[in-house]
């Protein structure tokens, strides 16, 4: 994580110094409310990286889709934004989630409360920085300045947990073109996938992004199933479709 953000840092400080004259009226006008929707973004990123220690990719990815309905709760209540199907969709969403919470008990996939705070977290700070980065944007605050600073923030947070747990870092196992090569591969992926998300939550908003970004946490159920051998039994399977079909009938 520390790596790829201090690559990420660094091609975002240089599109900043090329879009110098609109990132500078961001940081003039947005650079508190910027700041808050990182640091969110980053706590919640921490509590990501604390559940998977110990939670599966499959647990991750039902926690994911429950955070869907946080944001379509919230855009619903306070920003009074009209979504067809809501209760029936958010009704659906629930009996998923709470099927597959009370399958995991009879099988041999057990997750200690920890892990469930971690993850319950992980969706709460995600969901609370995305709604701040969609009034950030709304309000003409520059993409590039604010995946920059997050990434700054994630860099920080990174460097600062290193220095907590007192984790030594195997350098000779990064300072390798092969490494150094898919690292600056991977960052530069994800910078410009960040890039796109935040263009794009800033013409439509949260629920969209979030019903989009369902794709996601289902993938990573998948993956998790065909590349990590975790069980994917036939209730899971179950809850999952019921909650993909909540998500589905809250976007018609």
């Amino acid at each position: 994580m520390t790596l790829r953000a201090t690559i990420t840092s660094l091609i975002g400080c240089i599109l900043v110094a090329v879009f110098w004259t609109e990132v500078l009226y961001s940081i003039y006008h947005y650079l508190a409310p910027a700041l808050l929707a990182g640091v969110l973004g980053g706590i919640g990123l921490l509590f990501m990286l604390f559940g998977l220690e110990k939670g599966s990719l499959k647990l991750f990815g039902f926690y994911s889709i429950f955070g869907t309905l946080l944001t379509c709760t919230y855009l619903y209540f306070l920003e009074e934004l009209i979504i067809k199907n809501y209760l029936w969709g958010s009704i659906l969403i629930f009996i998923g989630f709470i099927f597959y919470m009370l399958q995991l008990e009879k099988k041999d996939e057990k997750n200690d409360l920890k892990t469930h705070l971690n993850y319950f977290f992980m969706i709460l700070f995600f969901s609370a920085s995305s709604i701040v980065h969609w009034k950030n944007l709304k309000s003409g605050i520059s993409p590039i300045f604010s995946i920059t600073l997050q990434e700054m923030i994630v860099l920080f947070i990174g460097l600062f947990s290193l220095l907590h747990t007192r984790k030594t870092i195997a350098m000779k196992k990064y300072l390798n073109l092969k490494s150094l090569f898919y690292s600056v591969l991977m960052a530069i992926i994800i910078f410009i996938a960040l890039l796109f998300s935040f263009l794009g939550l800033k013409i439509t908003n949260p629920y969209i992004s979030s019903i989009l970004s369902l794709i996601v946490p289902l993938l990573t159920i998948l993956f998790g199933a065909l590349f990590f051998k975790e069980k994917m039994s036939l209730s899971a399977l179950t809850a999952l479709l019921v909650i993909s079909f909540g998500a589905f009938i809250l976007k018609i």
